[in-house]
């Protein structure tokens, strides 16, 4: 993706911006080999960003980028991010963090075909939402789904849905009730699509390559970068990616990045009204 070449750039917003890395591999299993226990987990720290926080024992993880400073280095600056966060997911716990992501997955999965098997499974789905604060002062969600392969081949996974609606920062810590009804439909959507895309995965439905592009969305990347005046806004910020399936308004990728240090790495189903850029790789 685009980078700058400030030397005082926070630590924290060069480790979240991410950059070219590995993709997702494709799942190992076949679909007649898969099975699915939906654990209530969150991905280990060394898996989600520096700055990342997770609400209480919820299944939200916070993603925020400012509160650094130059004066006080990458070290210091970093912690300094961090706490930010994690004070942002303490003054937000009543505001969506009640509805767990857990219970629509499972019934997701049942749905789609793959009933939990408990300890019997080949894969654990540990269900979570990335909640981002953005420049713009409103937060966005991504429902996603982590899948740890159980046998003697490692593999990890990511899904990810972007729910549409973002929510503004002084309605957010307490979220009236028409706002939290939309936002559970769209979380309920989200985990049904991606229960049938992870299925689709499995079955060998996704092109392990496809047609390569840089694509952003707020909902990747939402904050500005940099500092001293100056400035990247978020709308000019891309990841490396592949096109493995359009239809109507969403489109698939697989984003070249690698796990943990930004929210991009894995397949994504994006919503084509939801992405500023969209253009072939050069």
């Amino acid at each position: 993706m685009r980078y700058l070449n400030f030397a005082w750039l926070t630590a924290a917003a060069i480790s979240l911006c991410g950059c070219a890395g590995p993709a997702m591999r494709a799942p190992v299993a076949s679909a007649s080999e898969v099975s699915v226990t939906i654990v209530a987990q969150v991905p280990l720290p060394g898996q989600l960003p520096s700055s990342a926080a997770r609400a209480g024992d919820s299944q939200y993880i916070v993603v925020q980028t400012q509160g650094g400073n130059i004066f006080l280095g990458p070290i210091l600056g970093a912690m300094r991010i961090a706490q930010k966060t994690r004070e942002m997911a303490e003054k937000n716990r009543n505001s969506v963090f009640d509805i767990n992501p857990v219970p629509l997955a499972g019934t997701a999965f049942a749905n789609a075909g793959l009933p939990d098997r408990g300890t019997a499974a080949t894969y654990r789905v540990k269900p979570f939402v990335f909640v981002q604060h953005g420049s713009d002062g409103k937060f966005r969600m991504a429902l996603v789904y982590q899948v740890e392969s159980k046998g003697d081949e490692a593999w990890v996974g990511r899904y990810t849905y972007d729910l549409p609606t973002p929510i503004a920062e002084e309605r957010f810590a307490s979220l009236d009730e028409a706002g939290r009804a939309t936002y559970r439909q769209e979380l309920t959507q989200g985990a049904a699509a991606l229960a049938d895309l992870m299925k689709r995965d499995w079955a060998g439905q996704l092109p392990r390559q496809g047609r390569s592009v840089k694509v952003g969305t707020l909902w990747l990347w939402g904050e500005r970068v940099g500092g001293m005046g100056i400035y990247t806004e978020p709308e000019e910020l891309w990841f490396s990616a592949q096109v493995v399936g359009e239809s109507g308004e969403f489109i698939t990728t697989r984003i070249n990045a690698p796990l943990g240090p930004n929210l991009a790495y894995g397949v994504h189903l994006i919503r084509r009204d939801l992405i500023h850029t969209l253009k072939p790789a050069r």
